[in-house]
């Protein structure tokens, strides 16, 4: 019995050991987790990456100064997101409206200098946003709103202040 009881301990210290690793910054930790969601897409489980484990993972790469590495899995992200908020596959029948990925990606593309890339971003969350009501939707309407003026200011200075001086 102490030898199983020891061997069982080894093990699980093993364990805990490796898993240290996962968790010593954010993008190790997001990182582990789409790779655990997209190993599970071909099993039983079904499913695979989500939106938020995506989108976190993109703001841990872009916040670590890795932008080049973070736009594709924020575009992933987002197009996920859009994918799944055009099919009705909620339980109740409503569509899922996840719009995590918009301001995130507008930022990261900014930042990479694709500062038009971003504004169209942040105008196409705008828009997804349109018909939608609620203190969340407001909230990141005006999150997208704020992105969109920053990355248009960034892209073209006088058009931004013009729109600043309208609005």
């Amino acid at each position: 019995r102490p030898a199983l009881l020891g061997c069982v301990c080894a093990g699980l210290a093993a364990v805990c050991w490796w898993y240290a690793d996962v968790w010593t910054d954010g993008v190790a930790l997001w990182a582990n987790a789409v790779a655990v969601q997209d190993a599970r897409a071909g099993s039983w489980l079904g499913g695979g990456a989500t939106t938020s484990a995506l989108s976190e993972l993109g703001m841990q790469l872009s916040w670590a100064g890795r932008g080049a590495e973070a736009v594709p899995v924020l575009h992933r992200a987002l197009s996920l997101a859009e994918e799944t908020a055009s099919s009705p596959d909620l339980i109740d029948g409503s569509r899922s409206q996840d719009m995590s990925g918009y301001v995130p990606l507008a930022i990261a593309l900014m930042n990479e200098g694709q500062a038009k890339g971003g504004a169209l971003i942040a105008d196409r969350c705008v828009r997804r946003l349109a018909g939608l009501g609620g203190a969340e939707a407001a909230r990141t309407r005006a999150r997208c709103l704020a992105t969109a003026a920053l990355t248009r200011h960034k892209a073209d200075p006088e058009r931004a202040h013009k729109e600043a001086l309208e609005a």
